[in-house]
């Protein structure tokens, strides 16, 4: 029988080569590069540019009163309604003053409470002391350069009035600025003393400082350098606390956030321009309170010297304003 002719099998196609990657050349590898950080840097501008998120501020800051009466002044037949006066021209020192109506003050001044010359603003805390810095009028003849960087203490149950606590100053003091401590302010909440100072300060360089002290300890737990602070004010909301200073130098007032521990947490930031509120452009925020969220500004002229100066005390009122996100002076 004849073979069975067997079909032919098909061979499979041959398939093409396949084709190799071509070489992007160097030219369209530059142009992607530089597409790439154009786009990049578009980003970057945009991102700059967008409005950044301001520091925490407080808007209804209030500031606490714990000042006890001193026993001594009760023993001596003064009421609460006495005050705590420093503001005479004439005799230095502190004073104890009670307005009776239609008598003569009754005054009183222990012989020690002299001793550190004509004195700032007083503060008491909550035993009943006092504490005061010395205030050059209109000489160093009562307040030697040495001692205006020396806060003291006038004990609330005897009276007696000594030297607390000596603070160096950052740079010597000299003929150009006879000024040392400017500010003090009580927090009751960490019983601590904030202070300002411009001991060293030049025309040019602020070499000041603001510091906490830990009233127990009577020692320094933190501070902030290279800042010509004049006025000082603690203003607390819920959980949160800042201190306000007004720079002595400019119209203007700041504020640094305390931790829980009362010390400086984080940058200063300004607060508030009052400038143009001012009777006079020398005006300085000499003193900061806080009362139902409204901030209050006491005035009067500073400009590193003794010159008299004629202006009068000025009060300034300011409330945050959620519109701008900033404090605005009350007309």
């Amino acid at each position: 029988m004849p073979k069975q002719q067997q079909p032919q099998r098909r061979r499979p196609a041959s398939q093409p080569p396949a084709q190799q990657p071509r070489p992007i050349k160097r030219g369209v590898l530059a142009a992607v590069a530089l597409g790439v950080l154009g786009v990049l840097a578009i980003i970057g501008v945009i991102a700059y540019m967008r409005p950044r998120p301001a520091q925490a501020t407080l808007t209804r800051p209030n500031t606490a009163r714990c000042g006890a009466f001193p026993a001594f002044a009760q023993r001596l037949g003064f009421s609460t309604s006495a005050v705590m006066d420093t503001t005479d021209r004439i005799q230095p020192g502190l004073r104890i003053v009670e307005q009776a109506q239609g008598q003569p003050p009754k005054v009183y001044q222990a012989p020690d409470w002299a001793m550190a010359g004509y004195l700032g603003l007083p503060v008491i805390d909550n035993n009943g002391d006092i504490y005061v810095a010395p205030a050059p009028r209109v000489n160093l003849l009562l307040n030697p350069a040495e001692r205006q960087n020396t806060i003291y203490k006038i004990d609330g149950a005897t009276g007696a009035m000594q030297p607390f606590l000596a603070i160096p100053p950052a740079q010597p003091a000299h003929a150009e600025n006879p000024y040392g401590i400017l500010g003090l302010a009580l927090d009751c909440q960490s019983h601590a003393l904030y202070v300002s100072t411009v001991a060293g300060s030049t025309r040019e360089q602020e070499y000041g400082q603001i510091l906490r002290i830990d009233i127990g300890a009577a020692r320094v737990t933190s501070q902030i350098d290279a800042i010509d602070a004049f006025g000082v004010g603690v203003g607390r909301e819920a959980s949160a606390a800042r201190l306000y200073f007004a720079r002595a130098r400019t119209a203007e007032i700041w504020s640094v956030a305390l931790d829980a521990g009362g010390n400086f947490s984080g940058a200063p930031m300004r607060e508030l321009t009052y400038g143009r509120a001012l009777n006079d452009g020398d005006g300085r925020a000499r003193k900061i309170s806080f009362d139902a969220g409204i901030m209050n500004l006491t005035i009067i002229p500073f400009t590193y010297t003794l010159a008299p100066l004629a202006a009068a005390q000025q009060t300034i009122r300011a409330a945050y304003d959620p519109q701008v996100a900033g404090w605005v002076v009350q007309k």
